[in-house]
Order: C-alpha cells, then sequence, then structure tokens
C-alpha cells in the first residue's frame, strides 16, 4: 500500500509526536490523529478504530478519523461500550455510511 507523509502531528495525552499518513486504500496502523483533547489514549483510539474498519473497510482515511473521535467524545471509547451502540448514536455520520454500519451491526447480532 503506498504511503504519502503529510506531516507530524502531537498526540496530546501523552505528550508523543507520531506521524501520519495518507493511505490510498486500507487502515495504516500506527498512529492516532491530532485532535484537541487531553483525556483519550491511543489505546482506546486504536481499539475503536479497529472495530469500525472491522465492520466498513472501506472508509476513507479522514471519515475513520472523525467517526472515532466522535465516538469517543460520545463514550464509546472501548469495545464494550461500543456493543451500546444504537442507531441514534450516529448522527454524525454520513448517511450511507450510516446505513452501511447499521446492516453490519444487524449481520453481527445474527
Amino acid at each position: 500500500v503506498p504511503e504519502t507523509n503529510i506531516g507530524q502531528s502531537s498526540y496530546r495525552g501523552n505528550n508523543i509526536v507520531l506521524p501520519q499518513r495518507a493511505v490510498s486504500s486500507n487502515i495504516s496502523r500506527g498512529y492516532v490523529p491530532a485532535r484537541p483533547t487531553e483525556s483519550i489514549s491511543q489505546e482506546a483510539y486504536e481499539e475503536v478504530e479497529q472495530w469500525l474498519v472491522s465492520r466498513l473497510p472501506r472508509l476513507q482515511r479522514a471519515d475513520v478519523s472523525n467517526y472515532c473521535w466522535s465516538l469517543i467524545d460520545d463514550g464509546f471509547d472501548s469495545a464494550e461500550m461500543l456493543e451500546e451502540l444504537e442507531f441514534d448514536d450516529l448522527h454524525f455520520m454520513k448517511k450511507a455510511h450510516q446505513r452501511a454500519l447499521t446492516k453490519a451491526l444487524s449481520q453481527d447480532v445474527n
């Protein structure tokens, strides 16, 4: 998967600097995009990211990042909490992504 270095971002939680990468297809592991918050751990972000990408593998990098932060901001910061997710909790997502995630979640139940 070709990668393009687009600079660095500061992860504020542990005062570490992690490289940002633009990835043309699949999601690349190993960094947390910058966001102005002090209370989110890298592990929480990666757990939510893994959960989201496993259900919507074709999401673009920007959507993954935005959705992860929105989920975390709403308290869905672990796989255990993500099990409590309901359709109304997806208000921040694009309509097609809401539908696809709802479908994927209903298949998880069956």
